[in-house]
């Protein structure tokens, strides 16, 4: 007689990897990406529901130009798409009015998955299938900018700009 099948030897291959390439999808964003109530949508006709992130881009960040190794920057905010594909329904609860929220946790149900923005916000999707991807877009948010620090290593060189060491690091 066979042993019954466990649950997980259950799972086909090609979902396991669809939820792998899911969490990894999220995991970078983790409580660094900014999100306000304007940036997720909901398309029913292509059952996806795209979720705006904004994460810090040091690629735009601006700074003066000048022979000393070590200067101030500005850096500033690039949108990062979160795309939900087969999704059944979405619900979206604003608990409190704030001008952007923090994404702080995000949970995977059988069924739904749950985005927390702190205690500002939730978004709640009901899913058929686990599949999230990531596409950074060319959206660029300059009113937010953050403090910095440009650091050259040589003269020619493109600056390396970090936010270490200032007061708002995200």
């Amino acid at each position: 007689m066979q042993e019954p099948k466990r649950e997980l030897d259950a799972v086909p291959a090609r979902e396991y990897s669809a939820s792998t390439e899911s969490r990894r999808a999220v995991r970078d964003k983790m409580g660094r990406a900014r999100f306000t109530r304007h940036d997720a949508c909901y398309d029913p006709r292509s059952c996806e529901v795209t979720i705006g992130l904004w994460l810090l881009d040091r690629t735009t960040a601006q700074y003066a130009p000048g022979p000393w190794p070590i200067r101030r920057a500005i850096v500033h905010w690039r949108r990062h798409n979160l795309t939900v594909a087969k999704a059944l329904n979405y619900e979206f609860q604003i608990d409190e009015d704030v001008p952007y929220a923090v994404l702080s946790q995000v949970s995977f149900q059988r069924n739904e998955v749950v985005f927390r923005f702190g205690r500002a916000m939730r978004i709640t999707i009901g899913i058929g299938e686990l599949c999230i991807t990531s596409r950074r877009t060319k959206e660029v948010r300059m009113d937010w900018g953050t403090p910095g620090w440009a650091f050259t290593m040589s003269p020619t060189g493109a600056p390396l700009v970090t936010t270490r060491g200032t007061k708002e690091s995200a």
